[in-house]
């Protein structure tokens, strides 16, 4: 049963998207019914259940993978996937890898680690990027906008933090001060490097990293 309930974990990014879409369309037909005069009364009624059930399956899914820390999909996978649904090979220039053999149980095959990054920088959720393994997170909260389109210019002051998600899974004590995982920060911080280049984030301006 366990090992079902991790299956159903591996659709998170997929059905992400899914209440965004039916949110977006519902919204559309809103307006559509707004300006045009038509009436989409029951297609708005059925878009707004769909996007409230698709997002609870969303929510479940997110949740399983959180609980069992095991991240073999991100959302850089998913044009891949669907490339290789068509049989088509995948530009140079995509940054991810098809998971078709994951849903079709045919890989058993496990990231180690996920980057990621968050760019659209704001005071009060300054850029960041970090790296997450099973059992442990490093975050570099660098603070700069970077001069990109649509974030705050003003910058924060970068700073590092460090959880062991086995002793802290709700990430409340920074432990990035901490002599007892010297090693483990320094070995998360290599490999934060290697992780960033292999999905093609060529962003040289980061402070300090």
């Amino acid at each position: 049963m366990e090992e079902i309930i991790k299956y159903l974990g591996n659709f998170h990014p997929v059905v992400l998207h899914l209440p965004i879409g039916a949110f977006l369309f519902t919204f559309l037909l809103f307006l559509s019914q707004r300006f045009l005069k038509s009436n989409f009364d029951p297609a708005i009624r059925l878009g707004l259940l769909f996007s409230f059930i698709t997002s609870i399956i969303t929510s479940i899914f997110g949740y399983i993978l959180r609980l069992f820390g095991e991240y073999d999909v991100t959302l850089v996978d998913i044009p891949s996937l669907f490339l290789d649904l068509a049989n088509i090979e995948d530009p140079k220039s995509f940054q991810g890898t098809s998971f078709k053999d994951i849903l079709i149980g045919n890989n058993t095959y496990s990231r180690e680690y996920i980057y990621y990054r968050y760019w659209q920088h704001e005071v009060k959720r300054p850029a960041h990027l970090g790296i997450r393994s099973k059992n442990h997170k490093l975050i570099y909260i660098y603070g700069d906008g970077l001069n990109k389109s649509g974030v705050n210019f003003e910058k924060t002051s970068p700073y590092w933090e460090f959880y062991d998600l086995t002793i802290d899974p709700m990430e409340n004590k920074n432990r990035i001060n901490s002599a007892n995982y010297e090693d483990v920060i320094n070995k998360l911080h290599k490999q934060l490097l290697f992780e960033k280049e292999l999905v093609k984030d060529f962003e040289l301006e980061i402070p300090n990293l």
